[in-house]
């Protein structure tokens, strides 16, 4: 989120206009999370999983591309779209992985790695982002996004009930 923030600054928007972009992206993600919540119930958690990293490169895509008003916009919206279809299912996903007497610990562990992850990450988009360039943080993204497509099919669901 805080990347993208920066970007619409440095294209020189208001604060206000900052968070009306934000609010673009609050309002999306919160109208679409349904939804992709019934597709993933109907076609599978892995294929919307899929379509959230795809729709994360097109965010970043976005952003690298964006400038005025208008494709800001598109872009905000796009990260709602992303947002909603991947928070609720990775979660849920997650949780048809575990053994149902463990599914607490195991989300539990789950946010434990993203955040671990998280860390290492931000600091090297930040050392991209003023090393390099703003959009090369943005290269950064789409590159694992599209690394993460790639290892969905590799993941391997146990049609039993642990």
């Amino acid at each position: 989120d805080s990347f993208y923030i920066l970007d619409v600054k440095n294209h020189g928007f208001s604060l206000s206009a900052i968070s009306l972009l934000y609010l673009v992206y609050v309002f999306v993600s919160s109208v679409s999370a349904v939804p992709f919540g019934r597709l993933a119930d109907r076609i599978g958690r892995k294929s919307v999983i899929g379509s959230a990293y795809a729709l994360l490169a097109i965010t970043n895509i976005l952003f690298i591309l964006s400038g005025t008003a208008e494709s800001l916009v598109l872009a905000f919206a796009a990260y709602g779209l992303h947002y909603g279809a991947y928070k609720g299912n990775i979660k849920t996903f997650v949780a048809d992985l575990s053994p149902k007497n463990l599914r607490a610990s195991f989300l539990g562990g789950f946010e434990m790695i993203v955040g671990l992850f998280f860390f290492p990450a931000s600091i090297l988009a930040g050392v991209l982002w003023q090393g390099v360039n703003p959009n090369a943080a943005f290269y950064f993204s789409i590159l694992m996004s599209l690394i993460a497509l790639a290892m969905i099919p590799l993941i391997v669901e146990s049609k039993k009930d642990i």
